[in-house]
């Protein structure tokens, strides 16, 4: 069958496969109760659903994750970006697949940045690093782009290049551990024996990945013997060989001690043991003040006091320590790259996108990098306007409005929409917006914000786009506890009381519509905000109904049944 646009009917059907397929892999909406994995059955729900419509991308995501051929998927899932995430927004339903994401670790796979991700290391796996180079050119998410870029210098023996590129990655998370053991192991290649032996002491340390933590102590194993301490290595082998005898190459190093870590000393290191730090005529950045950094310390100090967010939380403080690092480098006369920048905030409603976007406004204006901590909200209706040559008009006055502090664009991806009448007003908005970003760089920070999967295609709209916003912040969904939390803080805030029964049907209602993956549709802390609030509604309605004035306590009291009715009304259940 062509690859086409399959009829009305067929994709009809074949949407309705897709969604058998999906609960038989497990994957529940609100309302339904999960089944039991079948993937041999949802296997081939999906393949009957590609029958007929083999442009589906989501029936390719189910058929990776119900184990079909790997290869067929991703090919499928590449070459079909344009309709991934279709059938998942519009049954309001989650699914994913997992891919292996590096040496030791495997990934989710549900974004487009985990396709390129998976995509890139399947072009590497093939000896492709051209092809590879490219798919990690499309990943968004800094820290899994540096990742692959440091892999694919591996492969291309860059081994100064991708121990540059690995020192920038924090050793958080499963990717962060990996990038650790990858730099100690490069730094042992090219006989930097004291540093690696502290980097892959820290990976073998960790107790996050014990894969990674035995292929350090492997590793270790070689530093001991190529800085000639052989009964170190003996008794490092023999620890990894009783927990692995087959790892990588441990027997024989055991059993032959001219067995070594294949090393190689670099033209770079060779010429030049010590760093040569480079000097010219200082290039200060432009500021509008002198950094105030009690004030940048108090504001760090706000926002981790916000529940959950922790990666958001850690990458706004990296922009804080990359500009007070550059504004050194600046005072040294030393090289110094553009301070602060244009951001992308990725993620579902009600996950702290604006508020962060403020924080962001008042950090670059104590920092000195903003004359002020304004920020101006917007979307497609603000930018865009009904008739020809109106809307760089428009968008102009908008960002007029925001010079000085933050222009902060909501579901900018909307400005990018295909097959509309309107697409070309979008697009000369989007043109507007990029002339001005360069003219007022130093008077202007742009933040877009929406969904990750629109995002990603929204910066391809536009060649400038990418290369203007280089630092993605992901907000992910609240889990049920973080969101409990944060209604417990809201019902302090208003000066409320929650009885034990209402607390108990909040935590109830919360765990359900987390495990479905409703929550994002309800808007996460947004949800709570209009829980409680229909709540004190249904309070007040029942003691203007109850005999007698009410006491203090009745007054501030929300029971089970004002959160009972609040969540009838909203949830229609």
């Amino acid at each position: 069958m062509a690859e086409q646009s399959a009829g009305l009917l067929a994709r009809r059907r074949a949407r309705g496969l897709w969604v058998r397929g999906a609960r038989q892999l497990g994957f529940a909406k609100a309302g339904e109760e999960a089944a039991t994995p079948d993937k041999p059955a949802a296997l081939e729900y999906f393949t009957k659903a590609l029958e007929l419509d083999p442009g589906m991308t989501d029936a390719w995501l189910g058929f990776h994750a119900a184990g079909g051929d790997a290869d067929t998927a991703l090919d499928k899932l590449v070459a079909g970006l344009g309709r991934f995430g279709e059938e998942r927004d519009a049954d309001k339903r989650r699914l994913s697949s997992s891919f292996r994401a590096g040496w030791w670790f495997t990934h989710s796979l549900e974004t487009t940045d985990h396709v390129w991700h998976a995509e890139a290391l399947r072009r590497l796996n093939a000896g492709d690093t051209a092809g590879a180079a490219e798919a990690t050119g499309k990943v968004i998410e800094d820290l899994r782009r540096r990742f692959l870029e440091a892999a694919v210098a591996m492969h291309r023996l860059e081994f100064d290049t991708a121990i540059d590129i690995l020192r920038r990655i924090p050793a958080d998370g499963h990717l962060g551990v990996e990038a650790l053991l990858r730099l100690g192991m490069l730094l042992a290649t090219v006989e930097q024996w004291s540093e690696a032996e502290t980097i892959l002491r820290q990976a073998a340390g960790q107790q996050l990945n014990s894969f990674v933590a035995l292929d350090a102590e492997y590793y270790l194993g070689f530093v001991y013997r190529g800085t000639n301490r052989e009964q170190n290595a003996i008794r490092q082998f023999e620890w990894v060989y009783e927990r692995d005898n087959s790892h990588r190459q441990v027997s024989a190093a055991l059993a032959d001690s001219s067995v070594k870590l294949s090393t190689r000393r670099t033209e770079r290191r060779t010429a030049s043991p010590s760093p040569v730090v480079r000097r010219g005529a200082p290039s200060a950045p432009a500021l509008h003040r002198q950094p105030d950094w009690a004030a940048v310390q108090g504001i760090l100090n706000e926002l981790d006091r916000n529940v959950g967010m922790e990666d958001v939380k850690r990458q706004v403080s990296a922009v804080a320590a990359q500009v007070r690092a550059g504004l050194m480098r600046a005072e040294r006369g030393l090289p110094t790259a553009k301070l602060g920048g244009h951001l992308i905030f990725a993620g579902p409603p009600g996950t702290g996108k604006t508020t962060v976007a403020r924080v962001v406004a008042r950090l670059y204006c104590a920092l000195g990098l903003l004359a002020a901590d304004t920020v101006i909200e917007t979307d497609r209706s603000g930018l865009v306007a009904e008739w020809i040559g109106q809307t760089a008009v428009k968008t102009n006055e908008v960002v007029d409005s925001a010079l000085d502090g933050v222009l902060f664009i909501d579901e900018a991806y909307a400005l990018s929409k295909k097959g509309t009448a309107t697409n070309d007003f979008g697009t000369e908005a989007i043109d507007t917006l990029l002339k001005r970003m360069e003219d007022d760089r130093d008077r202007l920070v742009v933040i877009v914000a929406g969904y990750s999967e629109p995002m990603a295609e929204f910066l391809e709209a536009n060649p400038g786009l990418r290369s203007r916003f280089s630092t993605r912040i992901d907000f992910p969904r609240y889990t049920a506890d973080q969101l409990r939390e944060i209604a417990m803080r809201l019902v302090e805030s208003r000066g409320d009381h929650i009885t034990p029964d209402a607390a108990a049907g909040l935590t109830a209602v919360l765990d359900q519509v987390c495990s479905t993956g409703r929550i994002d549709e309800l808007g996460n802390a947004r949800f709570i905000r209009t829980v409680l609030e229909a709540a004190g509604k249904h309070r007040d309605l029942r003691l203007f109904h109850s005999p007698g004035l009410p006491t203090d306590l009745e007054l501030i009291t929300l029971d089970g049944s004002d959160l009972k009715s609040a969540i009838r009304e909203i949830l229609s259940f």
